[in-house]
């Protein structure tokens, strides 16, 4: 297991309001080398050399099913995801280049927000940091951040499910993929053949865990044409962008890379999009277990949302977050539901579901407004009105989990899903929980479209008789599931 960074410091759970004059302006001006203090945070996947010792462990000949277990969950710790940057690189610079109101633009009361472990290592080149000067402490964490992870008897009893042959293959796929690093030319048409039952390693490699190499793969890419771009290095930068293109093209795969959680604008996520597989495998990040209030706070006149720890803000791991959803068992309920076969890794914290044709409804809804019509907004209540039939609530609703095929939406993405308490089956959490489907309208990072959601949702939520055909359609299906 990888050890702490020698030199740091008290990890503590930060939060560092972006909006802020001079944090805004420090993170745009951009120079070469970076001027921010270092931070060891916790990054999206284990470090490197952790990653590098776990498939060394795995790989070793013999060892029960336990022990198999053991060493797969080796790198379930916040502690093996920890790596150094600084803090003028925590919000990565093509969401500046790309968006100049990035960081000022305040959706619907959230306002942008860095938040996650943090441990101070050395002070600013130039001796002044603004966005230290503005963070502040949630939690004091100490020497390491805790973790909140999967149960190893969950894994145990699902291993043979979730990677078929058991301990025995998951040694035999951990040694071929020490190969693949060491010797393969293309690495990644290799694990594609993998995943399709051809070459060399489909016989050793199990698709969920060619998925996961894949995602490793394509995430340290990413990451090398990030530094690149913000080291200045235009040429590199270009090189690995087309080759991430050459990948897109020949193997319909690409990746979305999430690797900070910035409130306001994104959770913390990783999502290969492969669908020259005819899969999308998703893997959440370590986030820490907390709850979010809008506009508890104000600077120079202007709210500011702020976060608020659950216990003590341990970070939940990928693993920690698939064992959740297996174990509340509603995301199953509702993917089921609408028709959708979706696998759950409690072993590597993945999931694998149905690649979807078509633009997400953000999208659709940014470059063509006119489409965004009170009869798809109609459709996005039917699948709140479901949720309720299943005993189910989605407090995350968001435009860019919506797919627009051609058999109508198609929401992808039911993470946050929890069964309803017995304590909030009444008439008014109802409806509360029917107007949660309205934050969708921050969704879509559009003023415009903002208020074009929100007026769709009175009209048709003030129509007790329009609400409840919507609820039939949604009896019928659940009635159907």
């Amino acid at each position: 297991m990888m050890q702490h960074p020698p030199e740091h410091r008290s990890f503590d759970l930060v939060a560092i309001p972006l909006r802020r004059p001079d944090v805004a302006t420090f993170l745009r001006d951009w120079k070469v080398p970076a001027r921010g203090a270092r931070v060891a945070v916790v990054e999206q996947r284990p470090t490197p050399v952790a990653r590098d010792r776990w498939l060394a462990d795995l790989s070793q000949p013999g060892g029960d099913s336990g022990t198999v277990v053991a060493r797969l969950l080796a790198t379930d710790d916040p502690m093996t995801h920890v790596g150094v940057t600084s803090t003028d690189r925590l919000v990565p610079r093509h969401f500046l280049d790309d968006d100049p109101g990035w960081l000022e633009r305040n959706l619907g009361g959230w306002s942008p927000l860095w938040f996650g472990p943090m441990a101070v290592m050395d002070d600013a080149v130039d001796g002044v940091d603004p966005l230290l000067a503005v963070s502040e402490p949630i939690v004091a964490y100490g020497p390491s951040v805790p973790g909140v992870g999967v149960d190893p008897e969950v894994v145990a009893t699902r291993l043979e499910t979730e990677l078929p042959g058991g301990a025995a293959r998951v040694t035999a796929a951990a040694a071929a993929m020490r190969r693949l690093r060491q010797e393969s030319v293309d690495p990644v048409a290799d694990l594609v053949g993998a995943v399709r039952g051809t070459g060399d390693l489909a016989h050793d490699l199990d698709p969920l865990l060619a998925y996961d190499e894949l995602i490793e793969q394509l995430m340290r890419l990413e990451v090398q044409r990030r530094t690149a771009v913000g080291e200045d290095r235009p040429d590199a930068a270009g090189a690995m962008a087309a080759h991430q293109e050459r990948i897109a093209e020949e193997w319909g795969i690409r990746l979305l890379l999430k690797g900070e959680y910035v409130m306001g604008r994104h959770r913390r996520s990783t999502v290969l999009l492969a669908e020259g597989l005819g899969v999308v495998v998703k893997q959440p990040a370590p986030e820490p277990e907390h709850q979010i209030d809008l506009g508890i706070r104000s600077h120079d006149g202007l709210e500011e949302n702020w976060p608020r720890p659950i216990g003590n803000g341990a970070m939940v791991t990928p693993r920690g977050a698939i064992g959740k959803v297996v174990e509340s068992g509603a995301v199953a309920r509702l993917d089921r539901a609408f028709g959708r076969e979706v696998q759950f890794s409690t072993s590597l914290g993945l999931s694998v579901e149905p690649f979807e044709s078509g633009p997400t409804l953000a999208g659709l809804a940014v470059a063509r407004p006119q489409e965004f019509t009170s009869d798809r907004y109609d459709e996005i209540l039917v699948h709140q009105l479901a949720c309720e039939e299943l005993g189910v609530d989605n407090p995350d609703w968001h435009a860019a989990n919506f797919m627009v095929t051609d058999a109508g939406l198609v929401h992808v993405d039911w993470g946050a899903a929890q069964p309803i308490p017995p304590d909030q089956d009444t008439p008014a959490a109802r409806r509360a929980r029917l107007d949660q489907v309205r934050e969708l309208a921050w969704s879509f990072q559009d003023e415009d479209l903002a208020r074009t959601t929100v007026a769709l949702h009175t009209r048709a939520t003030e129509d007790p008789a329009h609400v409840e055909r919507l609820r039939d359609r949604a009896r019928a299906i659940v009635g159907t599931a």
